[in-house]
Order: C-alpha cells, then structure tokens, then sequence
C-alpha cells in the first residue's frame, strides 16, 4: 500500500482504540459517530475540522424564472478553543464531470467567541454560474469544500481536510400539455 492507506489505517485504528462502538446497531450510527470523532479530533489538532456539508435545491434551475435559481450548500464546522478574532476561510469548488474546478469561491468568517468547541456553519448560495459568470450547463456537477483557522494576525492554516458532493443543474423548462 501507499502512505495514504497507512495514515486511513492508523486513523482507523486510533478510533477503535478511543471510541469503543460495540454497542451501536446499525452501521450508519457508527458512521455517523466515527465523522463526528473525526471532526472533534480534526478540530483539536488543528484548530478547524469539517463536520459535514448538506445540500438544499437539488436539482436547481438558475433560468431566470425565480424559482429555485440556486442551490444552497453548507458546511458545519467546529473549531477548538478559538482565539478571539480568529476567522475561518472556507473555500467551496465547483467541479464538472471530469474533475476539472469551474469556480472556487472562498468566503471568511469570524469564529464565534467561546471555549471548548465551538460549531457553527458557512453557507454558500450557487448560481449555477462558473468563473466566467455565465451559467454552466445543464448537468451533474460536483462541490468540494475545505476550510482553514486564520488566527489573528498571522498566516492561515494549511487546509486540513475536505468534504464533497453533487449537485444537478437543470434549466429545462417544464413540460406543460393541456388536454
């Protein structure tokens, strides 16, 4: 194997050492609560971890209809014991069917005050429209987001970890017969 599969397994064996999951029943409850191990242990390390990303308006139709013109896309974060001022930079790619990004669309954002850890989310409405601003077409398109901790004053954190998932676009016009 490569050193990716090396980290993924010792990740995996960390978790099963921290957190014992035998009493749970249905492998979606220990998925659900290995992602949010992670994110916690993401956190900690480095200061910022991706809970998980949800998706509202899917498909999405930008046709200048007014309705369902974008897809609303966010991120749940959690940051540990945030130093006050600090922000997080969250940066959202679009992807097509290949891979290649058509957009990436950074937004910032103060940390909410507090100790321990802190959750909160970045939001991003897409338009449909790549980095040229004109609507891309119809189709299944992918969306990676990573974030970084910008501590006050200084550099930005590497990224430390992404998150990914689908989008459809669809500016056909709906089919209406009278009878």
């Amino acid at each position: 194997g490569n050193r990716g599969d090396a980290l993924l397994a010792e990740e995996d064996r960390s978790f099963q050492q921290y957190a014992p999951f035998r009493f749970f029943k249905y492998n979606d409850a220990i998925a659900r609560f290995k992602s949010a191990w992670l994110a916690a242990r993401d956190a900690a390390r480095y200061r910022l971890g991706l809970v998980s990303t949800t998706l509202d308006g899917s498909p999405f139709s930008p046709n200048g209809d007014g309705r369902r013109e974008s897809s609303r896309l966010t991120a749940s974060l959690q940051a540990w014991d945030p130093t006050n001022g600090a922000r997080a930079r969250t940066e959202w790619t679009i992807l097509d069917s290949s891979g290649a990004a058509l957009r990436t669309i950074v937004d910032e954002r103060p940390i909410p005050a507090g100790s321990g850890l802190v959750s909160f989310t970045a939001t991003l409405d897409w338009d449909g429209r790549g980095s040229a601003g004109t609507v891309v077409p119809d189709g299944q398109y992918n969306f990676r987001v990573g974030s970084a901790y910008l501590p006050p004053g200084s550099a930005a954190d590497p990224v430390n970890g992404t998150l990914s998932g689908q989008v459809t676009l669809d500016t056909t016009p709906p089919a209406v017969t009278i009878s």
